[in-house]
């Protein structure tokens, strides 16, 4: 947990790259000997499901494009413009908005 803790705090607070942070944790995790290396890539009782990770991977270098191009500021200036500041307007617009991007994308 302790592991998990500090690479989650790495990651929020973006002192360290969020790749470089998640790949020190997982050397981490092998040198105290939470996890072995026949279980680092697959392991039934840790239920690593490969199929997640690596889509999570290759999603991360369009991610970081999309961000430089203020497409997310922008989606998120829309959908409180859609909303006109009301909360629960804006809940219910930014789930149809998630749910959208994530069928199309």
């Amino acid at each position: 947990m302790a592991v998990f803790a500090a690479v989650y705090v790495l990651i929020a607070t973006e002192r360290v790259h969020r790749v470089a942070a998640a790949l020190g944790g997982a050397v981490a995790m092998l040198l105290i000997g939470a996890t072995g290396p026949e279980d680092a890539f697959f392991s039934e009782t840790a239920g690593i499901d490969w199929n997640v990770v690596f889509p999570l991977l290759g999603m991360m270098p369009i991610v970081s494009v999309l961000r430089r191009t203020g497409l997310f500021e922008f989606v998120a200036i829309w959908a409180v413009r859609r909303s006109r500041g009301r909360p629960y307007r804006l809940m219910i617009v930014t789930a149809i908005t998630t749910v959208l991007a994530g069928v199309y994308v």
